[in-house]
């Protein structure tokens, strides 16, 4: 009976050591598992760590692809610096730099205006790029409205136009007589009747090949003393270019009133032009427009 207790004591005592064994072995399982986890946690927190600086880092290769694109230099602004700049003398400033690039003395009116960057809108958009760059910028965001030219061209506009027109009889000379004078002549043919004007622009706007399309209703409209006020002989003293011709001039001519009359500007533009000849002329224009208007419903 003893040997009998003594060996169920003794198994006792083995399955308690193997049971602690187990447990400890249990033990170390789970802080391996709690060390694997904490790992990968701690991994999954790097990776987003990297990946929110490789964003960070496309972020900042963008913006200084950006500064480096649109970096403004001293010299590119130093215009708007000095006494005389943009911003401190009203229109004038815009006025003079404008014929300045037509450089009237040596281009005529035409060929200036069809060669000369400044008037297209799209140089525009770079406005620190240099003082060109701004001009043109201004030119661009100028009002057309009626309203607005009419605070734009002040006294002291006209008269330094009309100063700069009169020296060296400039104003005949590049051309801007024979321009003038035309615009004032097709005004009086359809001022009672814009759609010549209506249709012009809505095809001048859309084709590019706008001068044969449209070349039709201008010869309709065009009388004797606008093809004689534009001929080469009446039109400038300078060279002539070969892309300047009596067509092209009545082409430009008929489509300013185009651009004009889409603006909503038509009758102050003629305003300011009948005083800016009148000035330089003491010319006072006017043709019997009922002729011009019946040629022109015979082609429709």
């Amino acid at each position: 009976m003893k040997k009998k207790i003594l060996l169920i004591f003794i198994i006792s005592i083995a399955l308690s050591c193997n049971s602690n064994k187990n447990k400890e072995k249990v033990e170390q399982l789970e802080q391996l598992e709690q060390q694997l986890e904490f790992q990968k946690n701690k991994n999954d927190s790097l990776l987003q760590i990297n990946r929110s600086l490789t964003i960070e880092k496309k972020e900042l290769a963008e913006k200084k692809e950006d500064k480096e694109e649109n970096y403004v230099k001293e010299e590119n602004i130093r215009h708007l610096l000095e006494e005389d700049s943009w911003i401190t003398i009203d229109n004038k400033k815009l006025l003079s730099f404008v014929f300045e690039d037509l450089n009237l003395e040596k281009r005529d009116l035409e060929t200036a205006i069809r060669t000369s960057w400044i008037f297209y809108p799209a140089y525009g958009e770079y406005p620190f790029w240099s003082e060109d760059y701004f001009a043109n910028h201004m030119i661009s965001k100028i009002n057309r409205s009626t309203e607005s030219l009419e605070k734009m061209l002040t006294t002291e506009i006209k008269a330094l136009a009309y100063s700069i027109f009169k020296q060296n009889n400039l104003y005949k000379n590049c051309g801007a007589y024979s321009i003038v004078k035309s615009l004032l002549l097709s005004y009086e043919g359809f001022k009672n009747e814009k759609e010549p004007l209506a249709q012009i622009y809505q095809i001048a706007s859309k084709s590019r090949k706008q001068d044969d399309a449209i070349t039709p209703i201008i010869m309709s409209m065009a009388t004797n003393e606008i093809l004689d006020a534009l001929s080469d002989l009446n039109y400038t003293t300078y060279k002539k270019y070969s892309f300047t011709r009596q067509e092209t001039r009545l082409v430009t001519i008929y489509t300013f009133w185009a651009r004009r009359y889409n603006e909503g500007n038509l009758e102050f533009t003629y305003s300011i032009l009948k005083e800016l000849h009148q000035n330089m002329t003491d010319e006072d224009v006017l043709i019997n427009s009922d002729q011009i208007t019946n040629d022109y419903n015979q082609i429709q």
